[in-house]
């Protein structure tokens, strides 16, 4: 009786790129799904910059009575609130 031969295993190599391809795509969904823009009463948070790249930047801004509550100061320029983590050179 003949010895037959199974499948060919698999090359772990390649195996090993598509997995980490996988992986890069999936990571890349994620953050696009976890990374939305956000709208309170107090601040809005929102993203600029490509999903994935340096340049991506979370920005916070408050609402100009919170920035004054929180850094002692109103925002500069008016109107759309200030940059969250900048204070004032005499504040607390």
């Amino acid at each position: 009786m003949g010895k037959k031969s199974g499948p060919k295993p698999p090359d772990p190599v390649k195996t090993a790129e598509m997995q980490m391809e996988i992986n890069r795509q999936a990571a890349r969904e994620n953050a696009m799904l976890s990374q939305m823009h956000q709208q309170t009463p107090f601040a809005r948070t929102y993203y600029t910059g490509e999903v994935g790249t340096p340049d991506r930047m979370q920005h916070t801004e408050f609402h100009p009575l919170i920035q004054a509550m929180l850094f002692g100061s109103a925002p500069q320029g008016g109107g759309g609130g200030g940059k969250g983590g900048r204070r004032s050179p005499g504040a607390m």
